[in-house]
């Protein structure tokens, strides 16, 4: 028998191995459990290869939690929805007690199914319902198992499985509130019908039972004397229970002395349930013929703070759940208001045999009538009507109601002529004022010859019984609105349900759907797919396109090992992809991109593209490589033709632009040795004639017209010279130029300051970088002066690093950079353009920065 109870208390690892390798989760121990030597892949790879992709994460997206501990409840083991659910990643919940997770009111509940697990052999998936709360979350209700584990006949901790039930428990919770309003509504309906107290105590504990699955029970009620009479006992606990009952079930009071599970209830007028109560502390445990208790509920009926007894129910398949507790919590008053309604109902009929034998005796208020009933001869009208002494003749409009006169006097009248008795409910004028109901009964008092000598009459006062009749019609209608509410709420209900059972049928097929397409693009798709497992050091799983790619067949791949792949890739590549493969293991990187050429089984190389990715398990190990390889062998022969197109572009462009500057320096020099020449020896000779000339002011006029517009032109032609190649560069270098530029730039714009910031020397910059810099300068400041309202340009050079870089700062209106330069008119940025174009094709780059309101930079360098 123990070794029978030790089987069903614990999970044999051969089993549970089997299900952590179908989830991708390997054992701690026996070490050797990987997928492949389930056998489970190489089935799979028989039916579809594109699943066996899919096993690689599987225990990552299982739909439930799964949580290995230790003896001492210690967290060593979590999957990827543990790790959500607990609001931790998964290395961080190894070493933590998953206790602390737990719902302080649940926690008792969660070490009391591990001991039960332990102590009475429950089968591995016992559990039951808590409440966790992830790290800074709300509580949240998951759906709990536990199983303990054992290697060899020693323990080694338990198994967790958990879910989240919060959507279910919603949905269980309108199913449970459906059944807690058909329960009260049964009771309240009942209740009208039912004869005694003890038939409704019957129907209220069949409620009880049903609702919350428990197999007997009993309702009491604490009496005067402090005995809790039994109203009602199930046909179960009768058939069961073989003690004398007839003295009832003591209740002690209050006091240390008082001990038992019903009275833990009545004295803290609080439900509780206990799933073990043999070992329960209140627990007195029950004498010879009582039925065992299994489970047990307790919960106190209350009328206001008032403990009037409690409803105790046993025995529930499973066990009690807090929401048992609380279900029958939410039927009790209803029970309650039951039974005050049968008491006042069983009250009200002894109050009306009561009256009636009054009346037939003396009644409260007494009158006498005149034969025809047209005058009232006196009244004693007790300690509710007005007493008359004297005749009265408007005692109808004294005393009754005007909505009632009419049909008291049809009453009447009809007694009169028949002789009958009168018996009638109205409303009266009371001796304070307000109307109040009376019911009243006359009798004719006849002489000897049967003649109606007078009326002897009686009137009780009934106005609460009016009321009380008035306030059953009320809950009667309300009652049956709120039950035809709730109907419809039901019905409702249901069709949402419906409505949610299509959708996720839909999305199961769609699902399907997706599968199947994911397929399709797997195995029709220009790449490599595959799958490596790193402790086999295999691939077990490779899409048919290799064939295509490398000219070998999937299996013939299969049967290699990575050093055998390795050599297949060029030597000057097999170095580089061995480190970088290296790394992507041991760092566990998501994503690695590697590049290189592989040996065709025909013996060409060609150049792979191959996007590689780590699998980890719960502790952060490597398990599997995945990837994808696509023959990029034309797109990086198009890229080495394109790169030595642009080198031959680069070198061009620079030949160009050297030839450009050269042919300016030449022009100039043209226009300095011709041009300029020509002009100063007839400025001279201008000069000599206006001297000849002497007094004569017409000629003199014309010659100085002459001479000026001579000087004009000398000047003209020194703007042009130095526009085409500055003199100054050549003669003094580039920092004078730079300056000498500057200065008859401010000249030319007053309104913009220049400040210089050289940090090089002349000799530290190279001959041919000196006239690109110029250039771009003198670019520049033509677009601040032309372009950007700016008032002051910080223009600096120096060396930063290993680079020569130009700056040209100013604080203008700045502009929309991409906008200038997508336009295709004539307004285009040809500046901007030019100064990029000098500085890439002299080796440089060229960068500039502007928004609209913030100013613009631009900066070149070249590096050393």
């Amino acid at each position: 028998m123990s070794e029978k109870r030790e089987r069903r208390g614990t999970v044999d690892l051969a089993s549970t191995s089997r299900d952590s390798d179908r989830l991708g989760n390997e054992p701690e121990s026996p070490p050797e459990g990987p997928l492949l030597q389930t056998g489970l892949l190489p089935r799979a790879a028989s039916g579809t290869k594109v699943r066996q992709d899919a096993f690689e994460r599987l225990y990552d997206l299982a739909p439930v939690g799964y949580l290995a501990l230790d003896p001492k409840g210690i967290i060593y083991q979590a999957n990827r929805l543990a790790s959500e659910l607990l609001g931790r990643p998964k290395h961080q919940l190894i070493h933590l007690a998953f206790s602390q997770f737990i719902c302080d009111e649940d926690r008792a509940r969660y070490f009391e199914t591990l001991e039960r697990v332990c102590t009475t052999g429950c089968p591995p998936r016992h559990g039951g319902e808590l409440r966790l709360e992830p790290r800074e979350g709300k509580y949240f209700y998951v759906h709990f198992q536990v199983a303990s584990l054992q290697y060899s006949r020693a323990p080694a901790g338990w198994l967790v499985v958990f879910t989240d039930i919060d959507e279910r428990r919603r949905e269980r919770a309108l199913l449970q509130e459906n059944l807690i309003l058909n329960g009260i509504n049964r009771i309240l309906q009942e209740a009208l019908v039912c004869q005694t107290s003890e038939e409704l105590g019957g129907l209220c504990l069949e409620v009880a039972e049903k609702t919350t699955g428990s197999r007997c029970g009993f309702i009491g009620e604490i009496n005067n004397e402090g005995i809790l009479d039994t109203l009602a006992i199930s046909r179960g606990g009768q058939i069961a229970c073989r003690l004398d009952s007839a003295g009832g079930h003591r209740w002690l009071g209050a006091g240390p002395e008082v001990h038992g599970l019903c009275s833990r209830v009545l004295l803290n007028g609080k439900g509780f349930f206990s799933n073990s109560p043999a070992s329960h502390p209140d627990s007195i445990g029950v004498p010879d013929g009582h039925p065992p208790l299994q489970a047990f509920l307790g919960v106190p009926l209350l009328d206001g703070d008032v403990v009037m007894g409690l409803v105790a129910l046993a025995n529930r398949e499973g066990g009690y759940t807090d929401n048992d507790r609380q279900t029958l919590e939410a039927i009790t008053p209803a029970m309650v208001q039951a039974f005050k309604y049968k008491r006042a109902e069983d009250a009200l009929r002894h109050s009306e045999q009561r009256y009636r034998a009054l009346i037939d005796a003396s009644s409260q208020a007494i009158f006498r009538m005149s034969p025809d009933f047209k005058e009232m001869r006196e009244l004693h009208g007790g300690s509710f009507i007005a007493d008359t002494k004297q005749p009265n003749r408007d005692w109808m409009s004294d005393y009754i109601h005007p909505d009632d006169a009419s049909s008291l006097q049809e009453v009447i009248d009809s007694a009169v002529r028949s002789g009958n008795v009168v018996e009638l409910e109205h409303r009266v004028r009371r001796a304070d004022g307000t109307l109040g109901w009376v019911f009243s009964r006359a009798v004719p008092m006849r002489n000897a010859a049967g003649e109606i000598e007078e009326w002897f009459g009686a009137a009780s006062d009934v106005t609460q019984r009016k009321l009380a009749e008035q306030a059953v019609k009320k809950s009667r209608d309300e009652l049956e609105l709120r039950v035809r509410q709730r109907t419809a709420e039901l019905q409702e209900s249901n069709q949402a349900l419906r409505r949610e059972i299509a959708q996720r049928e839909r999305m199961e097929k769609d699902l399907r759907e997706a599968e199947e397409r994911f397929r399709e693009v797997l195995e029709t798709s220009l790449h490599v797919s595959y799958r490596r497992d790193l402790k086999t050091d295999r691939y077990d799983y490779i899409s048919p396109r290799i064939l295509e790619l490398c000219g070998y067949e999937p299996d013939e791949i299969h049967a290699m090992s990575t050093e055998e792949i390795l050599a297949l890739i060029h030597a000057d590549d097999r170095q580089r992809v061995e480190q970088m493969l290296a790394e992507a293991t041991q760092l566990g990187k998501e994503r690695t991109k590697l590049e290189y050429r592989f040996k065709h089984k025909d013996g060409s190389y060609r150049w792979l593209s191959h996007l590689l990715a780590v699998v980890k398990d719960e502790e952060g190990n490597p398990v599997y490589q995945v990837g994808s390889i696509l023959d990029s062998t034309e797109q990086k022969t198009a890229e080495k033709a394109l790169q030595i197109s642009e080198r031959r572009l680069r070198l061009l462009s620079a030949k160009l632009l050297v030839s450009q500057e050269e042919e300016r320096k030449r022009i100039s020099l043209e226009v300095h040795d011709s041009i300029s020449s020509s002009l100063s020896a007839i400025k001279i000779g201008l000069e000599n004639l206006l001297e000849q000339v002497g007094g004569n002011r017409e000629d003199s006029r014309v010659i100085e017209s002459l001479l000026l517009l001579t000087r004009q032109t000398m000047e003209e032609a020194r703007r042009i010279m130095s526009a085409l190649r500055p003199s100054i560069l050549d003669d003094l270098g580039l920092i004078p130029a730079i300056d000498s530029f500057c200065r008859s730039f401010q000249r030319l714009h007053k309104d913009i300051l220049i400040e210089q910031r050289i940090d090089i020397q002349e000799g530290d910059l190279p001959e041919n970088l000196k006239i690109i810099i110029y250039r771009i300068m003198q670019e520049a400041l033509h677009n601040v002066a032309k372009h950007s309202r700016a008032d002051f340009v910080a223009l600096s050079l120096g060396r930063r690093s290993a680079a020569f870089e130009l700056t040209i700062e100013d604080n203008g209106g700045g502009f929309d950079l991409d906008a200038v330069l997508a336009r295709e008119d004539a307004e285009r940025g040809l500046g901007l353009t030019s100064m990029r174009e000098r500085a890439e094709f002299s080796g440089g780059t060229c960068t500039i920065e502007s928004s609209p309101g913030h100013g613009t930079i631009i900066r070149a360098s070249w590096p050393v």
